[in-house]
């Protein structure tokens, strides 16, 4: 028999967005405006927040996106759904089909590159783990929480908090990796990929290193507890 598909998808019917459904409702949204309006003016904000975004791919919906505003208890609790899961599916399609590195290059606003390189260089050669993080992304407070459980020490920087820099950046990162999305983390100046994801010369990413060990070993001797030598 013919089942009527259900109102609510299973996206939608993980806690996170089940509490993000009820502090709408109880809001009430904004008086008087239509949802149509109430996105515009969402949209006009993030625009002056963020000079020099220009949107494009999975990402950028989901920046702006519930999920983009939820706090960190509750990304961390929809990166471990299966909600993700598929989230993560679409964006490997998306890398698979489109050139995202070229996209990048040919929206950035005039600037220059070998400084910003170099920077960027100079921050991953700061510290033994260094990552890029979106701060509207669920997998880099994921793989912020893998690296705090695993007790190792690293530095961040939010690259949609740079302002203009922040594209500059993201294009530089994906000359220097091929990879754009976030997070990109960075062992002893070597790229590891993001949390979930690795990159093609077989570091297979943050949550499976640090689950098998070998994120440790490779920082070696630099993150290893000092062995006592008295007698």
């Amino acid at each position: 028999m013919f089942k009527a598909a259900p109102t609510v998808s299973s996206w939608q019917s993980t806690r996170p967005f089940r509490l993000l459904r009820a502090q709408r409702a109880q809001r009430g949204g904004a008086a008087g405006t239509s949802r149509v309006q109430r996105r515009q003016t969402v949209t006009s904000c993030e625009a002056e927040k963020e000079p020099g975004w220009k949107d494009y791919g999975f990402y950028s919906v989901m920046r702006k996106s519930a999920l983009g505003r939820m706090g960190d208890d509750l990304k961390l609790e929809f990166a471990d759904s299966k909600a993700a899961e598929w989230v993560v599916k679409i964006m490997d399609l998306e890398q698979k089909y489109v050139d995202k590195v070229k996209v990048v290059k040919e929206r950035q606003t005039p600037h220059d590159e070998e400084a910003v390189a170099a920077e960027v260089a100079q921050w991953i050669a700061s510290s033994p783990v260094f990552m890029f993080s979106f701060k509207a992304c669920p997998w880099c407070v994921k793989a912020k929480q893998l690296l705090n459980d695993a007790g190792i020490d690293f530095d961040s920087i939010e690259v949609d908090d740079l302002g203009e820099k922040g594209p500059w950046v993201q294009n530089a990162l994906a000359q220097m990796t091929g990879r754009t999305s976030m997070p990109n983390v960075f062992i002893n100046g070597t790229c590891i990929g993001g949390c979930t994801d690795g990159i093609p010369t077989g570091y297979p990413g943050v949550k499976a290193m640090t689950e098998s060990g070998d994120l440790q070993k490779m920082l070696g001797a630099q993150q290893a507890p000092v062995e006592s030598t008295a007698e």
